[in-house]
């Protein structure tokens, strides 16, 4: 849906993460994760997005280019690689997403990204404060980096890394406060 309107464009994006949470969480351990197919399009909307009517022409939008809701939007397009974390189940799964054979995470990108949703931190949203689950995510990917370091990493650590992830429904809802403190934001 490519639509003109910052804040359309940022509701967009989190109306496919709470979706893509809520599908996801309803699995436990089965295959998928990846992008989502809206996450192009509103993307683009947000690049394209400029100031609005009743603002003053050298002031950008919020949702315009360098905005916060820019910036909060693309560092929540990084959570469509949530599913890829679950997927690092075995040598196998671990080498083949390192060498970005299944998905295509960057873990450096994707910790930058986490970063920068802590501005939604004590967000008021009835869903919870965002905080715990970006805490989450970030550790993830920490954690990972660890995984990805061993030429083959061996079972026990993989094991020790997914225990670490809790409950895959749980670890895949916290997207669910990220996408309401986005929403309440006005994002």
């Amino acid at each position: 849906m490519l639509t003109s309107s910052p804040v359309l464009a940022c509701r967009t994006t989190g109306a496919l993460v709470v979706g893509a949470a809520l599908a996801l969480s309803a699995c436990s351990g089965g295959s998928g994760g990846g992008a989502s197919s809206g996450s192009a399009s509103t993307t683009e909307a947000r690049r394209a997005s400029t100031t609005t009517t009743t603002e003053a022409e050298t002031e950008p939008a919020p949702g315009g280019p360098g905005g916060i809701c820019t910036k909060l939007g693309l560092a929540a397009d990084q959570l469509a690689n949530v599913p890829i974390f679950l997927h690092l189940d075995s040598p196998q799964n671990v080498v083949a997403v390192r060498e970005q054979q299944l998905g295509a995470v960057d873990l450096d990108v994707f910790f930058r990204a986490m970063v920068t949703l802590h501005q939604l931190d004590g967000s008021p949203s009835p869903l919870g404060d965002p905080r715990h689950g970006i805490d989450v995510y970030e550790r993830a990917a920490v954690d990972a980096k660890g995984l990805f370091a061993a030429p083959v990493p061996d079972q026990a650590a993989i094991n020790a890394y997914q225990d670490s992830l809790g409950d895959p429904a749980t670890f895949l809802g916290h997207q669910t406060s990220i996408a309401a403190a986005l929403t309440e934001a006005g994002c």
